[in-house]
């Protein structure tokens, strides 16, 4: 326990005046302490507009901030214009959800990495959306007759015999493709990145920690990291949200992004997304 002398005029809050024999308290929901600040009722009750129980907040100075969870506090006026403030400050319950807006004194490490991961995309994807030397885009249709057609002479002058009977060559842009189904290309390896964070929590698994951290609730979403390393890839997938125990019995979860191009927000969005009929 702390005693904190609080005036109007001091340079800074809370210089702390005297350290009492005090004593720790644990009631199985982790230790708290106390820290107790006495001064001008008025300067004492400006500061309690600050705290907030059962959450993180800022009981330093600009200066030299000191980031702690609040578990309560208490305002007593004292003799004359003068009060005490007690504040409770220790670990969040167990059930406690953290506030993503918040630090949460619960994490003791977060860890972020960059990877690229490759992808294997379809020829289509080139040829409906690509650039082309070109005027004209390809013909969808008439490419896919053309891979079905049988007859060697035909495939090779870039030909097809059509359901009406009459036999159609390949245009220009069509034709750009299908050398390339030609040669085998079928697909083009491309590489995309993808974000990872690894936040190590004080405590371990129970059922109550992960439904308040809501793991996987994201998987498959569009969503942004916290961090993106200043990439901007066009849009962002949560990939992984995984929950394990290290080897000291703590939680660890570990949540990626993938960055796409673009991604259809039906499939992917939260407005009106699409989900399976079973």
């Amino acid at each position: 326990m702390a005693i904190e002398d609080v005036f109007g005029d001091a340079p800074e809050i809370g210089a702390i005046m005297a350290q009492p024999s005090g004593t720790k308290q644990d009631s199985g929901d982790g230790v708290t302490e106390q820290i107790v600040r006495q001064g001008r009722y008025d300067l004492l009750d400006a500061q309690t507009a600050g705290l907030k129980a059962k959450s993180v907040c800022d009981l330093g100075t600009t200066q030299n901030p000191d980031e702690r969870y609040v578990v309560s506090w208490t305002l007593e006026r004292i003799e004359g214009d003068y009060g005490r403030l007690t504040i409770t400050v220790g670990a969040p319950a167990d059930n406690s959800e953290p506030d993503p807006d918040e630090d949460d004194p619960n994490v003791v490490e977060t860890k972020w990495s960059l990877k690229h991961t490759q992808q294997q995309l379809p020829l289509s994807r080139f040829w409906t959306d690509g650039t082309w030397s070109e005027g004209s885009s390809p013909d969808g249709r008439a490419l896919a007759l053309w891979r079905q057609e049988p007859r060697k002479e035909l495939y090779d002058a870039y030909q097809f015999l059509a359901p009406d009977g009459n036999v159609y060559t390949l245009d220009g842009s069509s034709q750009e493709v299908a050398d390339k189904y030609k040669k085998g290309i079928e697909s083009v390896m491309r590489f995309y990145p993808v974000v990872t964070r690894t936040i190590t929590y004080k405590k371990g698994m129970n059922d109550e920690r992960i439904a308040a951290l809501k793991i996987g609730a994201r998987l498959a979403h569009i969503d942004t990291p916290d961090k993106d390393f200043g990439l901007n890839p066009g849009i962002w997938l949560c990939i992984q949200d995984d929950a394990d125990e290290d080897a000291d019995g703590k939680l660890v979860r570990i949540t990626g992004w993938m960055g796409c191009k673009s991604l259809d927000a039906d499939l992917y969005g939260d407005t009106d997304r699409w989900e399976p009929m079973n």
